[in-house]
């Protein structure tokens, strides 16, 4: 053999060597890693099974969802713990309440949020409600992974997507919706409803209102809110409307005063919709010649605190305390509130002068 045979023999043998040792190197972390999670589930397992054996847990999704739902309750407001409770129920709806929880895949969960969805869809409406379903059953997973130290338990929701929401443009109602409304509420809803519109607090910030956060004295509100889901509560105090002086109070000053309503009053969208159904009846023959062709545009509780967030900017309220009595807790999210101002100077066209709402 030639010595450079040799050379180039001896050469593809030490190559030969390499590749295996490389495809080894490869091969064995690969492997490692796959018996190290097999043994992780195997682990996590018969971790399940003990505690379900010493009753510290229950696999079941019903009994899963009743105690998230009592640690909600004493976390958070009343009216959060019954709407995760309305969101998880279609959950038990679909499943049963029987089920174990870590039956539950993502393709379970990603086909009961479509049904969600074209449910929405079918009724007109926007995909918030899927969303918000989403983010419950998120939650639920997590508390549960983190309560019982199920290190190596995924969470199924977590790499499902959220729907896509339509934005919309801020709606600021006119004076002459918010006559309307107020003309045809009783005086409970009355109450809250001009409460919400003076102070331009969150309507969970009413509901929750007790007689100790009024001071007549110095004339100050006390609003409570969360600035995120599991913070403490955090308050602000605000001037005190005139609508105060007309509550009738409870004796005890830990006493809600908005008690009749335990969730979210919807008394408003039911308002609206039947002031407009008596308007296209003819039946508001009392009101001014120029309102009897309108239609009410539908707005929520949300819309009042534009409303008195573009009337107080109008006003030439600083933007400071503007932040302040609206609880916000960056300047930015105010200044968004300042593009719901009208034009009030001029039109693009002869220079006439106009109300701002008419733009």
């Amino acid at each position: 053999m030639k010595k450079g045979d040799l050379i180039n023999e001896v050469s593809m043998v030490v190559k030969t060597k390499k590749d295996a040792q490389a495809a080894e190197d490869c091969v064995l972390p690969s492997i490692t890693k796959a018996l190290e999670k097999g043994d992780a589930l195997v682990s996590q397992g018969a971790h399940l099974e003990r505690m379900a054996s010493n009753g510290t847990i229950s696999m079941k999704l019903g009994d899963v969802v009743r105690m998230r739902i009592e640690e909600i309750e004493l976390q958070h407001t009343k009216l959060y713990a019954v709407q995760t409770e309305a969101y998880l129920q279609k959950a038990i709806n679909a499943w049963g309440m029987d089920l174990s929880i870590f039956d539950i895949n993502r393709d379970m969960i990603q086909r009961l949020l479509n049904s969600e969805a074209n449910r929405l869809k079918r009724v007109g409406k926007d995909n918030y409600a899927a969303n918000r379903l989403r983010t419950a059953l998120h939650a639920l997973f997590q508390w549960t992974i983190d309560r019982y130290d199920l290190v190596d338990q995924r969470n199924p929701v977590a790499r499902t997507k959220k729907f896509p929401i339509t934005e919309r443009v801020k709606y600021v109602p006119e004076q002459w919706e918010l006559d309307m409304v107020e003309q045809n509420l009783n005086t409970k809803q009355r109450l809250l409803f001009l409460f919400v519109l003076q102070t331009g607090c969150r309507l969970g910030e009413a509901l929750s209102l007790k007689v100790k956060d009024l001071d007549f004295d110095k004339r100050l509100v006390t609003l409570w809110s969360r600035k995120s889901k599991g913070t403490n509560l955090v308050y602000r105090r605000v001037p005190m409307p005139l609508i105060v002086d007309e509550f009738k109070l409870p004796s005890s000053h830990n006493a809600r005063i908005f008690k009749t309503w335990s969730s979210h009053p919807v008394f408003l969208d039911k308002t609206i919709q039947r002031v407009n159904e008596k308007n296209a009846a003819g039946y508001l023959s009392n009101w001014q010649e120029t309102w009897k062709t309108k239609m009410m545009t539908r707005f929520n509780w949300h819309n009042l605190r534009h409303r008195t967030c573009s009337r107080w900017l109008k006003e030439n309220m600083p933007i400071y305390e503007v932040k302040h009595r609206l609880g916000h807790k960056n300047l930015a999210v105010t200044m968004a509130y300042a593009q719901l101002l009208g034009y009030s100077r001029f039109t693009l066209m002869g220079s006439q002068e106009v109300d701002s709402w008419d733009f």
